[in-house]
């Protein structure tokens, strides 16, 4: 069988905006406890804004995690307008993947440009996965990053489900390259204020998740991934961590997986 893969993972300290932390240690004590052979990490978001490579000092202790630990897969969190051409030039090779995140507290941008980027144009170069974060708001949407799409070569993740937007998820799926990130999917059926009003839910958690599974299984067979986003679940959800592992097992015979180097 395959392993079990958590693509979601935040290490290091959100500073910025909710004050939340994970250690590379606490990641491999969770995927102990629930049978995780392998977790992609990245950095928190949330970081001190900086004009050039906001994310450099995280990127390399999220480096350092994943050489510390086998079972630590790094993927570089990118800023498309402030990250420099020399430092992507020079760091790309290094991770596996890349995390791209549009509103980060004091960093934000839409996504509706990047395509034109020296960031991103390297990054599809690379033919490593990318992974975005996907926000309900004005810029952050799917729809935003249609033109990058229809550039894109490279395997391409959509994060927390693209927030239930029907008319996203149904564009998303008839493009191949791209898979739906699901994380942190019972944190997202506990706050409706995270994502579209599209789908209206119960407030039980097995139906609600069995909906949601019933309308994304379809449109991303062997195309949806497991994620846990922590150390948000951990801090706002009421099952937290263990949580989002029982939406793993209502998922397991449907997730997909990508080759990570």
């Amino acid at each position: 069988s395959r392993m079990k893969t958590d693509y979601h993972v935040h290490i290091g300290h959100d500073t910025n905006r909710w004050g939340f932390r994970l250690t590379p240690e606490e990641v491999v004590s969770g995927m102990d406890t629930y049978g995780i052979g392998r977790s992609v990490v990245f950095a928190c978001p949330n970081v001190v804004p900086s004009q050039s490579d906001p994310y450099l000092e995280d990127n390399r202790e999220v480096l350092h995690a994943s050489q510390k630990y086998s079972r630590l897969t790094p993927f570089m969190f990118v800023h498309p307008y402030r990250d420099s051409p020399k430092q992507i030039d020079e760091n790309r090779e290094h991770f596996a993947g890349f995390k791209v995140y549009c509103n980060a507290e004091g960093m934000a941008y839409p996504y509706d440009e990047i395509h034109r980027t020296y960031v991103m144009q390297r990054l599809l170069e690379t033919g490593k996965p990318i992974l975005f974060h996907i926000g309900a708001g004005e810029g952050e949407r799917i729809i935003n990053l249609s033109r990058f799409l229809s550039e894109a070569e490279s395997p391409v993740i959509l994060a927390h489900a693209g927030r239930f937007f029907k008319t996203d998820l149904c564009y998303a799926s008839n493009i191949p390259n791209v898979y739906i990130d699901i994380a942190p999917l019972r944190l997202l059926l506990e706050k409706p204020m995270f994502v579209s009003n599209d789908f209206r839910f119960e407030g039980n958690f097995e139906r609600d998740c069995e909906m949601m599974r019933e309308y994304i299984v379809p449109l991303f067979d062997k195309r949806v991934l497991w994620g846990s986003d922590r150390p948000w679940p951990d801090n706002l959800a009421s099952h937290g961590f263990e949580g989002e592992n029982q939406v793993y097992e209502i998922f397991k015979e449907h997730l997909g997986e990508i080759t990570l180097s």
